[in-house]
């Protein structure tokens, strides 16, 4: 399975590091996942068996370009949980 979690960056919001492998606790089970944080603090978490997400995946309107010729995605998609990691957190994934 792909995913494509950037579509056309002008927003900047390519990955800043390699996904880490790791396991979490899901619906109370241990499933072993990838984690890809992005550069505005999300953390898209995917099933490593299958890279079926652990969270929904919500696409999001983003504004057009007004530079002429620029044709700007008009959608990018954004996980829905855990909440974005800012400043002082503690990372809880239920």
């Amino acid at each position: 399975m792909a995913f494509q979690a950037v579509r056309h960056d002008i927003w900047d919001r390519d990955f800043p590091a390699a996904p880490v492998l790791i396991t979490v606790k899901h619906d109370g089970k241990n499933v072993d996942a990838v984690a890809q944080t992005s550069k505005q603090g999300f953390v898209y978490l995917f099933d490593r068996t299958n890279g079926t997400p652990l969270f929904p995946i919500e696409y999001h309107k983003y504004p057009a370009s007004t530079i002429p010729g620029e044709v700007t995605a008009p959608e990018q998609p954004l996980p829905n949980k855990p909440l974005p990691l800012r400043g002082n957190f503690s990372l809880r994934i239920c």
